[in-house]
């Protein structure tokens, strides 16, 4: 814990952090029990309707602009009104990344002289994949390396993303603290409450996930299709939501050559909070990505006890083991995904394995399961003396 207690201003995207049940609401709450004061300025469009909140010494404030770009020049307002007056002495800046909140970040930590840690959460910096989806993002990299090497401190949230920026050579202390989640509601022993669309006797994999371009849920679903025609008790459930969704659909439609989506061996549902009911139902998790900062998607299946094939992305190596929990494949690699998916159903002692070292899975000891510390080190991270 830090030897003075901070004030400390965070700017960010979550609107759902104006939900006060969401997990990333809880966490923030955590944190600023470790604060004097903790304030996030939070981008939202007016026509969200979202109001400013506070509970004890958490303050959650909305930009409430009229435009996308008109969210940085009103952050900066807010977070320029906020400061005066304040004691410099205990103020930090947090940003939730490099690129947008970072320069606004910046922009206030120049004209203040004021502490400022950036918060690194999307493996934005280690492959090609993030920066070649728009050309925005090709702009955005540039920045980011830029103000990688301004900040004070930069906050990580995996070895990963660690090892990507200091091959950058970037001099910036670096501290690593995975974003926490409550595993209890994952762990089968605190319920028995399993839900599964689809019979039984069928393989059913699982994929939870945003329906956007980072979770390559196309590569997933042709992969998927050449599992069916070996596999045909195979299924696949994505839960989700995202811009996507509808070509995610069409995609469906066309690769099993149906008249309607519904009609298949994958079944889309929608965002839903039961998620851990659903892994229990499962037989296997899947993830597709080609990047991820963290992935804790994988850390709640091996809570639920699945076994899992994925793309070498985010939390592999450093907490899923290749071989130990499940099958790791290169990241957007149709043929050794589809492989790896038909191993998983066919090889029922590798398959029987899996699950063994799953079930005997110290879960509290793997990183980012301490939610109850998680205020105390998310302080720590942002490297005041």
């Amino acid at each position: 814990m830090a030897k003075k207690l901070l004030d400390v201003i965070s700017i960010g995207y979550g609107r759902q952090l104006f939900q006060d049940t969401n997990p990333e609401r809880l966490r923030m709450e955590e944190c600023a029990t470790m604060c004097r004061s903790l304030t996030m300025v939070i981008f939202t469009h007016i026509d969200d309707g979202i109001t400013k909140q506070t509970v004890d010494n958490l303050t959650i404030i909305p930009t409430n602009s009229s435009s996308r770009w008109v969210m940085l020049y009103d952050a900066f307002t807010i977070i320029n009104n906020l400061i005066k007056g304040c004691d410099h002495q205990s103020l930090v800046i947090t940003s939730q990344d490099a690129f947008e909140t970072g320069l606004v970040a910046y922009l206030i930590s120049v004209r203040h002289n004021i502490w400022w840690c950036i918060q690194e959460h999307a493996d934005a910096f280690s492959g090609s994949y993030w920066r070649q989806e728009t050309i925005l993002n090709r702009l955005r990299y540039v920045l980011g390396k830029y103000f990688l090497r301004k900040a004070n401190v930069i906050r990580v949230v995996s070895k990963r993303i660690e090892s990507s920026i200091k091959l950058f050579n970037i001099k910036t202390p670096i501290n690593r603290l995975p974003v926490a989640i409550d595993t209890s509601a994952y762990l089968p022993v605190h319920s028995s409450i399993i839900k599964r669309p689809v019979n039984k006797t069928e393989f059913q994999f699982i994929s939870v996930a945003r329906f956007v371009p980072q979770k390559n849920l196309f590569l997933l679903v042709r992969a998927f299709r050449k599992v069916y025609e070996v596999c045909p008790h195979a299924r696949l459930v994505l839960i989700g939501q995202g811009p996507q969704h509808k070509l995610i659909q069409d995609q469906i439609t066309k690769e099993f050559g149906l008249q309607s989506p519904d009609q298949g061996p994958v079944i889309m549902m929608s965002w839903t909070d039961d998620v851990p009911a659903f892994l229990r139902g499962a037989d296997a998790y899947v993830l597709s990505s080609n990047y991820e900062g963290w992935g804790r998607v994988l850390i709640e299946a091996m809570c639920a006890q699945l076994p899992i094939v994925t793309t070498d992305v985010g939390c592999v190596g450093e907490v899923m083991q290749a071989g130990v929990h499940g099958i790791v494949v290169p990241v957007g690699d149709c043929d050794e995904l589809t492989k790896a998916m038909i191993v998983m159903i066919k090889d029922t002692a590798a398959y029987q394995m899996y699950k063994k070292n799953l079930q005997g899975l110290p879960v509290h000891d793997l990183p980012g399961t301490h939610f109850k510390s998680y205020g105390q080190d998310w302080v720590r991270t942002l490297g005041v003396n």
